[in-house]
């Protein structure tokens, strides 16, 4: 019961230093009367901003409602351009009367096909034809001053004020109503004023959207040959024994010895080494082979996510197998070109070396076996046509998205699921790697770090482990917070991750270019990203902002869904209208490409251009499409973003719960030392890490004790 006390005293004063924090940083913005206006319900969208503004009541963005019995509001408004101000003036007027979601819907008011090109040809067409708008009175000519120094008439009242007057002083608004909103990034004076026209593709090397096919072909690149500056003897005690397992079985198919398919269960926890024994294995699996005369490589390596491809120099599962995305239910197979493309390709492959096996779903692993029987015909009655394959991984890291994970104990119904947990089951040799080598440092702290991780990947948390993570609260370190600014945010909430993301771009104060997707089919802009394949409906964007890309483009060159970079210009071609059409191609610095470049800067840093990708969806019965650039702010990334990464310093929040097991362990692993993690917000020890019972911890515990009785050879 003391101890009890005394950890609440702790998390209290960790609470009373994170609020003392808070107060000396800038107050977070709440959203302007134009976001919320944006962002209205569907049962108003044929409401004008200017009604929105004088009768609604919108201080609760989720209850917009009429005032019904209020008086209008009075308005005052900022900024205030004039009628010679063209441009600026159309476009208020515009935003003033006709329903928009986005800005540049206003340049389609009256528009018989293409939009107009400016804001002041759509508002001379709206002068034209509408006489009907209810008066705004935005700008009105002021008569004739009054001579200053005539005397004033008797009864003339030059004391009180106008009512109005009165009202338009008070607070919150007594600057008056902002009509543009000064964090509405893509439509602020700064984004309106930049001269987008200079931001040409002309003045960069000739190039086409082609570019990345032509490449491939100019610098072909494979992950087949492995290089690898590791030696047998750094291994650990269990990576050598996988070493000796596979090493040895491919000694005896040289030797044209008979052998058996292996089915090989790789553990271990986040850091153990895989990669790096696994890259070993095929180098000198490679070295084996070319000495023996055979040119083709024996092994094959892959993962679900092509982040943790590269970590393996592999490819991503559905790359490699050709697979749809998403994997239908039911199996298809391949046409016969794509199949005879793929038996080329696994001319000579012996062994599947899958990573990151958390994220492979029963269904996934039913698919791969039904493609290696199609690509391996006489191994057609074998497991993954008579492969030997080695899943590696950690089930305590995150499961698969829309999938249910192999060690899954509940009931099936569909029979892919069905087959891939009797394929799994067929894994019959296990090799756990117990060593941790991504957390590095033979210190007390370290190995406490370590220790405090293998706790939170268990569930099992201690006091200990708390006191030890709370050191590294901000508020508990407020000098080292400086030197944490550009570290990448892990956040386990998408909007978190949004939040933060929209605020670093505010904080660079440049032109934000805002880009909005093309769609077809009905519905399709208003698609979630999810929906959409990952890309955005709208995107914003500014030269020097912190990127990710969202698709493989070039997976051996390290062009993958998860790589980092910035942006070094966004460029239209020379027929293509900035205010008015969507980019043609952003110009992007990769943190770690070292390919063929487009140019260079002056610091020799390689830029690549990317180019708008399609997607393909249904909504609701409707046939859908999306055409949008691949990429996404990355200063801060989610949980799921940051599996298979690893980092030196990363900024965290882990206040509340995980809502899917193991989303802590992931994101606080990531990173190799306890002085690298800062967490945003202390987290009470009670209630943050008391352990809690989950289907999934069950299924888990269950997984384990299975391997144990049915595996005939637990190494």
């Amino acid at each position: 019961m003391f101890d009890q006390k005394i950890n609440r005293i702790n998390g209290l004063c960790l609470a009373i230093l994170a609020m003392a924090r808070r107060l000396e940083r800038p107050v977070r913005q709440g959203k302007s009367c134009l976001q919320k206006y944006k962002e209205r319900p569907e049962n108003l969208e044929n409401l004008s901003y200017l009604e929105f503004l004088l009768k609604y009541d919108f201080s609760n963005p989720r209850n917009i409602r009429k005032r019904s019995r209020a008086p209008d509001r009075v308005l005052r408004y900022l900024p205030e351009y004039k009628p010679d101000q063209e441009e600026d003036f159309g476009r208020v007027k515009m935003m003033l009367h006709h329903p928009f979601r986005h800005i540049d819907d206003l340049k389609r008011v009256g528009a018989a096909a293409e939009p107009w090109e400016t804001f002041k040809e759509a508002y001379a067409y709206c002068k034209a034809s509408h006489h009907d708008h209810d008066p705004d009175l935005y700008f009105i000519e002021v008569e004739e001053p009054e001579d200053p120094f005539e005397e004033p008439e008797e009864g003339d009242d030059d004391g009180e004020q106008e009512p109005w007057m009165d009202m338009a002083a008070q607070l919150p608004n007594r600057d008056g109503t902002r009509l543009e909103d000064p964090d509405g990034m893509g439509d602020r004076d700064l984004d309106h004023g930049h001269d987008w026209e200079s931001h040409r593709a002309e003045r960069y090397p000739v190039f086409s959207d082609d570019f990345w096919q032509v490449m491939q072909v100019e610098h072909p690149e494979t992950t087949d040959r492995v290089r690898s500056s590791a030696t047998v003897e750094g291994l650990e005690f269990k990576q050598r024994q996988l070493y000796e397992l596979i090493i040895g079985h491919y000694r005896n198919v040289l030797r044209k010895e008979p052998v058996e398919q292996l089915l090989i269960n790789l553990d271990g926890k986040g850091g153990t080494g895989k990669s790096h024994v696994i890259k070993l294995i095929s180098a000198h699996s490679d070295e084996m082979a070319a000495n023996a005369g055979v040119s083709q490589c024996t092994i094959v390596r892959a993962a679900p996510t092509g982040v943790a491809a590269v970590g393996i120099n592999g490819r991503t599962l559905h790359s490699l197998f050709r697979f749809p995305v998403p994997l239908p239910s039911t199996y298809a197979k391949l046409t016969t070109q794509n199949l005879q493309a793929l038996q080329a390709k696994f001319e000579g492959v012996r062994y599947l070396i899958i990573d990151e096996k958390s994220m492979i779903g029963l269904q996934q692993l039913a698919w791969i076996d039904q493609r290696c029987r199609e690509i391996f015909p006489r191994g057609h009655e074998d497991p993954f046509g008579g492969l030997t394959v080695v899943i590696g991984g950690d089930f305590f890291q995150l499961p698969p998205v829309r999938q249910k994970p192999l060690f899954y104990g509940g009931e099936l119904q569909n029979p892919m699921e069905i087959a891939g947990r009797q394929l799994y089951h067929r894994f019959n040799t296990t090799i756990e790697l117990d060593v941790i080598r991504r957390q590095v440092g033979m210190d007390s702290t370290a190995q406490r770090f370590r220790d405090a991780l293998n706790h939170l990947r268990e569930d099992k948390v201690t006091y200990d482990d708390w006191k030890l993570l709370s050191s590294r609260v901000s508020a508990v370190v407020p000098d080292e917070i400086e030197s944490f600014k550009d570290a990448v945010r892990i956040y386990l909430k998408k909007d978190d991750v949004r939040e933060y993301n929209r605020s670093k771009l505010r904080d660079l104060r440049r032109p934000v270019a805002r880009i909005n997707a093309l769609h077809e089919g009905r519905g399709a802009d208003k698609a979630s990203s999810e929906e959409a394949g990952n890309l955005s409906a709208t995107l914003l964007l500014s030269i020097g902002a912190r990127i990710m890309l969202l698709e493989n483009i070039w997976t051996e060159r390290g062009l993958v869904n998860g790589a980092f970079g910035v942006v070094h210009d966004i460029v239209w071609r020379a027929e293509d209208d900035p205010r008015r059409d969507p980019p043609f191609a952003l110009l992007i610095k990769f943190d770690n490409y070292s390919g063929p470049s487009l140019t260079t800067t002056e610091d020799n840093d390689i830029i690549v251009p990317i180019f708008k990708s399609k997607r393909e969806f249904v909504r609701g019965n409707t046939p859908c499409t999306r055409i949008q650039f691949p990429i996404a702010l990355a200063y801060a990334i989610t949980v799921h973003k940051a599996q298979g990464i690893s980092v030196k310093r990363a900024v965290l929040n882990i206040a509340n719960r995980d809502f899917t097991p193991g989303l802590t362990y992931v994101a606080v692993s990531r990173v190799e030392t306890l002085g690298g993690v800062l967490f945003e917000e202390p987290f009470d020890f009670f209630e943050r890490f008391k352990p809690r019972v989950s289907k999934t911890t069950e299924w888990r515990e269950q997984d384990a004790s299975n391997f144990l009785q049915l595996h005939d050879d637990c190494i």
